[in-house]
């Protein structure tokens, strides 16, 4: 028969544990190392030549439109115009002088051309923007020595009565009266025909309006006040 099995052995007791040795000394810091050397700089190369000024802008001084419907514009450097080409549309060669807008009461005497020796140039004197006025008296001034003055009509269609000439010798009078009604709107005052003589040397002969503030009036007496545009006869 098998023997009973023998009792377990003491564990045998573990030894003491060894003392920590003590933590050393913090060694030195260590010296910095030399910088490269930089090397040297290179030269800075030389600054070139100015480049040359540009030719000068133009402007466009007008463009329109011709029959056969090419645009053409004018430049301001006084080129010769230019054909842009077909472009299917109209528009009117633009006014270089165009009138200026009139916007308050005035007197307008028109302008004529003629030449040496014309008969019967027909200029008018005509009120625009009229605010209304009753009686109006004023006095037209023209060269005698080259204008010989003809006739002047006062304009019928307004009423009143119109005095006739008393002399054509310049300055003449126009005087007009309606009586008690104010005649407002635009309309021609007088017409006058001069001759031209036939020795007038070509020029401008100026045809000039003035009046005494007194002897423009509405029914009410109170003045009315016009601007005044003198006109000319040409004289080719």
């Amino acid at each position: 028969e098998k023997g009973d099995k023998g009792d377990k052995g003491d564990t045998g007791a573990q030894g003491p544990q060894g003392e920590a040795g003590e933590k050393g000394d913090k060694g030195d810091k260590g010296d910095k190392g030399d910088t490269g050397a930089q090397g040297p700089q290179g030269e800075t190369g030389e600054k070139g030549d100015k480049g040359d000024k540009g030719d000068a802008g133009r402007g466009i001084k007008k463009m329109w439109i011709d029959n056969d419907l090419h645009l053409w514009v004018e430049y301001d450097d006084g080129s010769a115009p230019v054909d842009l080409g077909y472009v299917g549309v109209t528009t009117p060669e633009p006014n270089p002088n165009p009138e200026p807008e009139i916007t308050e009461p005035t007197i307008i005497v028109s302008n004529a051309t003629a030449s040496a020796g014309d008969t019967d140039v027909e200029i008018t004197v005509a009120l625009k923007n009229n605010p209304g006025v009753t009686s109006m008296l004023m006095k037209i001034a023209f060269d005698d020595d080259a204008l010989d003055l003809v006739s002047m009509t006062y304009n019928n269609e307004i009423g009143g009565t119109g005095i006739p000439l008393q002399s054509t010798a310049s300055p003449v009078k126009a005087y007009w009266a309606e009586g008690f009604n104010d005649v407002t709107g635009d309309w021609t005052f007088v017409t006058l025909k001069f001759n031209i003589s036939g020795s007038a040397t070509a020029g401008d002969y100026d045809i000039t309006v003035t009046y005494n503030p007194d002897d423009v009036y509405n029914a009410d007496e109170t003045n009315i006040n016009f601007d005044i545009i003198d006109g000319k006869i040409t004289v080719s």
